[in-house]
């Protein structure tokens, strides 16, 4: 998508959506946001809208310019790289090992991804790394390197 909107917002727009941002936080209640339409009827926002609107009343309270990218349920080999912030190249890898789902096109030797897949392994891969950094971490702490950082750090201040 070449052509997506991006919206930069004032000063005084970025002052309006505080109370927008904070109505818009997650929360467990049983009610979810509702938007008044101009004919006077209240319409419930469903959650994933919330939080497309959150997120960017987030963003625009920051100051921040929004743009907002659609994508369809396949996406290509390159489109899954940039979600991916990887090389075309590295999507295919992936999938040829087996560690990313992927469909050829009849006919042919394109492969498409489907979102849902993409969103599932890169959720994973945030709990792999996550779980191996803790690992790290508990190596590091086991081998008393941290002790010897504080040691470091404090000869350094004197």
């Amino acid at each position: 998508m070449h052509n997506v909107p991006t919206f930069l917002p004032t000063a005084d727009e970025s002052q309006a959506t505080i109370a927008i941002a904070a109505a818009l936080q997650p929360t467990k209640k049983a009610v979810g946001p509702v938007l008044l339409l101009p004919n006077g009827q209240k319409q419930s926002i469903p959650a994933p809208l919330a939080g497309v609107l959150g997120i960017a009343a987030q963003a625009m309270m920051s100051g921040y310019a929004v743009s907002l990218t659609i994508h369809s349920g396949l996406l290509t080999t390159k489109q899954a790289a940039d979600m991916l912030a990887c090389s075309r190249q590295h999507v295919v890898k992936l999938i040829d090992e087996g560690k990313l789902r992927a469909e050829k096109m009849p006919g042919g030797t394109h492969r498409r991804i489907k979102l849902k897949d993409l969103l599932e392994f890169m959720h994973k891969e945030d709990i792999r790394r996550d779980e191996l950094m803790d690992e790290m971490a508990q190596l590091t702490e086991e081998a008393g390197g941290y002790n010897e950082i504080r040691q470091w750090m404090k000869g350094r201040a004197k």
